[in-house]
């Protein structure tokens, strides 16, 4: 893919039009008493106080993050999108209550979102060359910052802990079914090539908006089961006249 800057400059930091405030957040249950407080978290000047709220109490990863980290050198990566490790020997320096800890800067969360993203990308082939990978990793934060896009809960919550901290754990996976054989494929199966031809996958789709992130990816499986030599049934609920909601009559 080539990438074109809209709101970034190479050199420049993604964030550099953006200002940022330190402030606090706090949620209160309807009797006053406060169900969840954080101090001195930096959020971008023009985002609202519920959203300050949303991403500190919900999205900023509270546990587990260390205060010091390095990088993991992949020669076939570049070394600004190399992934982080806890830096154990800095952290033996630090008194041991003090050498992990939360998320304070939503830039922390906007880095691990579109250094991930960017990192998957430069591993699957998809960029002509670096400076795109750069230009996608950019772009994605500052729309991050500015809210012009938002990923689902699931990925504010643990996207990028891996890469960006080191934070490993079991993983759900996602799947696709094999319906001649009843088996499933993982999706990372179908981004390295391991699938088999001449079968047949179900491709379900549900998403009202052709230029949705979620319409992006139904059509890059589409298309990349094609190629392969796979039989596609396609289902486009949208298209087929779902509704998500429970009528009185369906009950």
């Amino acid at each position: 893919m080539k990438i074109e800057r809209n709101f970034t400059k190479a050199g420049k930091d993604a964030y550099a039009s953006v200002d940022f405030r330190v402030t606090s957040s706090e949620i209160r249950n309807p009797d006053g008493t406060v169900v969840f407080k954080l101090d001195e978290c930096e959020i971008p000047t023009k985002w609202s106080q519920v959203a300050s709220d949303v991403i500190a109490q919900k999205y900023f990863r509270k546990a587990g993050v260390a205060k010091a980290l390095k990088k993991v050198e992949e020669n076939s990566v570049p070394s600004w999108l190399w992934r982080s490790v806890p830096d154990e020997e800095a952290l033996s320096k630090l008194p041991e209550g003090e050498r992990y800890g939360s998320e304070m800067d939503s830039r922390q969360v906007f880095d691990r979102l579109a250094g991930t993203w960017t990192y998957w990308g430069w591993k699957g082939g998809y960029f002509d060359s670096e400076e795109d990978a750069l230009a996608f990793r950019d772009e994605l934060a500052f729309m991050l910052a500015t809210q012009r896009v938002a990923p689902n809960s699931p990925q504010w919550f643990n996207t990028g802990l891996l890469w960006a901290y080191g934070i490993d754990g079991p993983g759900a996976g996602a799947s696709l079914c094999r319906l001649q054989v009843g088996q499933a494929v993982s999706l990372q199966g179908l981004a390295a090539g391991r699938l088999n031809r001449n079968m047949r996958a179900l491709v379900l789709h549900a998403h009202p908006v052709e230029t949705s992130y979620n319409a992006a990816l139904h059509r890059l499986i589409v298309e990349r089961l094609s190629a392969r030599g796979y039989e596609i049934d396609d289902c486009d609920l949208y298209a087929e006249g779902f509704d998500p909601r429970l009528t009185r009559e369906e009950r």
